[in-house]
């Protein structure tokens, strides 16, 4: 099935320095296009696949880069990366649906080697639509099955790669209506029907040369597929003399075609990985500076606000320490934390903060320090395009593992990796500590829980609403968050996280990618369904800095003011007083604004996939 519903791109959907991906290698076999001899292709080598278990969830800066498209960046600026999951970007999209024409189905049966007929296409391990992603291929790249190896109840309507090693849906129609057939039988042109199994066979020992090249990457760059494509073709012409064919030419030729290729990726990949190891090694300790270790203390948590005020980091050990505390307190937690709140104490709501960790401490000041009447619940997107992110990220975990009953936080779609690889987060934690920082940032991220429900009458969730009536609050309970919000996740998760408002009534898709856009009817039923008196979520810049919609039912509330140091917005929190022992009511939530704090200029060295809006 399709990566994206959209000419897609989330990939994670990621970028920065490469972590590491637990790997194996899956044979694949070739079989023979119509009119050859099955014992002499399937004799010979292997195409070796490399497992993405933990699929688009661990993908990350190098294998990030591996999926690039062939023509570099789009015109706006951003590659073809964003597309599948473009983020929190308003007004991206608009254009209407742009799926690509594809071949119409149904197929019939024919030969088993087959092309990839749409931008990228994912394998799974079972042939199931629900099956976790294993691997990920692109446009035009050779696909080899093995009937042989087919288990007697595999459908007909998946491509069986080697057996139970991976799947590949032939009807996208399976998936979406508008959809056509994902892959087309590959026919070998110019080749002389007697030649053909010799030729396959040396076009998959080729691709598999080449994917042997990058160890630790699961993915072939496009732009490496299609030169593998152009050299077949280079290969037969060069083949295809007055006299006939020549065997020996073709091989000749494409070997050595191939081995420019590795040579390519090899060293691309090596000059990466010695720039990112420079890189690492030069981060001078005159730019940087780090507090000494403090150890996990209330007090603590003043002493590197102060610290990082000064420009001054706090300790890796201490990092280390505080963020490993904040997964383990988190992996305790509920996808859905039932949050009680006493009369005449106050939950204040913040939005989305993206790294602006000068206006996190103005909202601290305005507020007031964490405590039991004075809690906060901090509803996602703590990271990402904004300068400190690594602060920011750092500080509201320590909140959390000094002030467990006071401070709660929900999980914001740029909680993940793939996000954080695109809008700096990886890169920036890299820069300043180390990639096994960032894989505890990952770790506790993946625990946080997935929405707040405030005395049974607030429900706070970071994105919106489910793509299907009826949901239940119980239903979220039953989710396994323990993933990336991509398309490994339920559909549920990555509606929370993705979806939006919108004035009309019903659904409708999302240009965002992920998520639904759902009007005010789908926010009534929820809301008379669960017993709640509105929704609180994040997820949209809005001018003022929150914006009440659907009759008062559904409220934004974003707390990065003048967003990204051009869009000129407040921030917003929202504080929840319960007045009384029973379900608050709208009449109890309270909007404050605030404007930006000034910060230091520093230079932010981020991935340009970005666009404020």
């Amino acid at each position: 099935d399709t990566a994206t519903s959209q000419p897609p791109a989330a990939l994670d959907g990621g970028d920065g320095a490469p972590m590491t991906v637990d790997t194996a290698s899956i044979p694949l076999s070739l079989h023979p296009a119509k009119d050859v001899d099955a014992s002499q292709c399937l004799s010979g080598g292997f195409f070796d696949y490399d497992e993405l278990d933990k699929a688009y969830a661990a993908l990350t800066g190098e294998a990030v880069e591996t999926v690039e498209t062939s023509g570099g960046e789009d015109e706006d600026g951003l590659d073809s990366l964003s597309e599948v999951w473009p983020g929190d970007l308003p007004g991206f999209g608009e254009v209407e649906d742009d799926l690509p024409d594809l071949v119409p189905g149904p197929m019939e049966q024919g030969p088993m080697v087959w092309e990839v007929c749409v931008l990228r296409l994912l394998v799974r391990k079972a042939p199931d639509l629900s099956a976790p992603v294993q691997g990920i291929c692109h446009e035009r790249e050779l696909l080899f099955e093995e009937h042989a190896q087919r288990p007697d109840d595999s459908p007909e309507d998946w491509l069986c790669l080697d057996g139970q090693s991976g799947y590949v849906l032939k009807d996208g129609s399976r998936k979406d209506s508008r959809l056509g057939m994902l892959v087309k039988p590959f026919k070998l042109q110019g080749v002389p029907p007697d030649y053909c199994p010799s030729v396959l066979l040396t076009l998959k020992d080729g691709w598999r040369k080449a994917r042997s090249s990058r160890p630790g990457v699961p993915l072939l760059r496009p732009n490496a597929v299609g030169k593998l494509r152009q050299l077949a073709e280079d290969a037969v012409s060069a083949a295809s003399t007055c006299g006939g064919f020549d065997l020996d030419i073709f091989e000749s030729e494409y070997q050595k075609g191939v081995e420019t290729v590795r040579s390519e990726q090899g060293f691309f990949a090596q000059a990466r990985s010695l720039l990112q190891k420079a890189e690492r090694a030069a981060k001078p300790q005159s730019t940087r500076q780090y507090l000494p270790r403090f150890g996990l203390h209330q007090e603590s948590v003043h002493r590197w606000i102060e610290g990082m005020r000064q420009r001054i980091l706090p300790n890796q050990a201490d990092a280390s320490e505080v963020v490993g505390k904040a997964a383990e307190l988190l992996r305790r937690e509920e996808n859905m934390v039932k949050l009680q709140v006493p009369v005449g104490s106050t939950v204040h709501v913040v939005g989305d903060l993206h790294g602006q960790f000068w206006d996190l401490l103005h909202l601290l000041e305005m507020c007031g320090d964490p405590s039991p009447r004075n809690q906060y619940l901090f509803n996602g997107d703590f990271v990402d395009r904004g300068q400190f992110s690594v602060e920011v990220a750092f500080l509201l975990l320590a909140l959390k593992v000094c002030y467990p009953r006071a401070v709660h936080l929900n999980r914001g779609n740029h909680e993940a990796t793939r996000m954080n690889a695109l809008y700096g987060f990886l890169h920036e934690t890299e820069e300043k500590y180390s990639n096994e920082l960032f894989r505890l940032f990952s770790d506790a991220f993946t625990h946080l829980p997935l929405c707040t429900l405030v005395n049974d009458s607030v429900f706070v969730v970071h994105g919106g609403l489910s793509s299907k009536d009826g949901v239940k609050l119980s239903e979220i309970q039953q989710l396994n968050r323990l993933r990336e919000p991509d398309e490994t996740a339920d559909q549920l998760m990555l509606d929370l996280l993705w979806s939006d408002p919108m004035d009309q009534l019903g659904r409708l898709p999302s240009p965002r990618g992920g998520g639904v856009l759902f009007g005010p009817d789908v926010t009534e039923r929820f809301c008379e369904d669960n017993g709640l008196c509105c929704i609180i979520r994040s997820h949209e810049m809005k001018p003022e800095g929150f914006e009440w919609q659907h009759m008062n039912r559904c409220l934004t509330i974003f707390s990065a003011p003048n967003y990204c140091d051009v869009c000129g917005n407040l921030g917003a929190v929202c504080d929840i007083t319960p007045s009384q022992a029973r379900k608050v009511t709208v009449d109890e939530l309270h909007v404050r604004t605030f404007e930006c704090s000034p910060h230091p200029d520093e230079p932010h060295r981020v991935n340009m996939m970005f666009r404020p809006y």
